[in-house]
This record gives C-alpha cells, structure tokens and sequence, in this order.
C-alpha cells in the first residue's frame, strides 16, 4: 500500500469507530480496504481485504498511522504537520505492537522503489531506528 492510500485511509477513520488502546492516544481498528488488483491477464479489477490499524492521535486529532501487513511486516505514515515532532517514535516506545500483535517480531522493507537511491540508506538507518525502539528486528 502507498503513503497516499495509507494517508487517505487515516482521513477517513472515524475515531469513535476505534478502539482505544491508549485513551486519547493510539486507537485500533479493523477495516475492509478496497484496493486495485492486477489480474493474470493484464487487466485490472478490484479486491477488498480486511486490515488492521493503530491510529495515533492526540486530543481527537489523527497524526499517524500503523498499517498491519501480515506477521511479517508495519507500514507506517505520519501527516506531513506532525513529522519531526517525534509522533511515530513515542507511540512505538509504548510497546503498543508488541501488545496489540505479538507475532509481529520484524520489519523488512524502509524504502519505495520509488525512493531515490540517496535517500534509501537514510531511510533504512531510521526504519532500523524506529524497529528498535518498538522491540522489532529489521529482515
């Protein structure tokens, strides 16, 4: 899934839905996602999966997302108005993965393909980061 898709999705979760983890701060929920799906035949249709998210939020506002990808790996995406301020690291200090999804013990991908090859050693380094401080080991 794409920061866009994932930023959309964090717009568009009603906190009220959620359940809270951390009381007016991180919040659960499951929700059906519908999303563009190549096909064997080079055509293209739609599937709807269900997902599990943390929403990380302070005082009803949404600053951040973790999006569940199976066992084996998180995205993450915090709004661009809340980047830098420590978001993502202090909710992951919590231990809230570790309580929420147990079987989660590794991140394996930091980058896009998109990402420009100067960028990516950054981004492993912060992703490495990030994994540590929520008691995960980077693939």
């Amino acid at each position: 899934m794409n920061d866009e898709k994932l930023q959309s999705i964090l717009e568009s979760i009603d906190l009220h839905e959620c359940e809270p983890i951390i009381n007016d701060y991180i919040y659960y929920c499951k929700k059906p996602i519908k999303s563009r799906a190549s096909r064997s035949d080079g055509t293209y249709g739609y599937s709807v999966e269900e997902h599990e998210f943390l929403i990380i939020a302070n005082h009803n506002e949404k600053q951040g997302i973790i999006l569940r990808c199976g066992i084996t790996d998180l995205h993450w995406l915090v709004l661009r108005k809340w980047r830098n301020q420590h978001v993502l690291s202090d909710a992951l200090r919590t231990g809230v993965i570790h309580n929420i999804w147990p079987e989660n013990t590794t991140i394996s991908c930091c980058y896009s393909w998109r990402d420009k090859m100067v960028d990516r050693p950054q981004k492993y380094a912060m992703t490495k980061h990030l994994a540590a401080l929520a008691g995960l080991n980077m693939k």
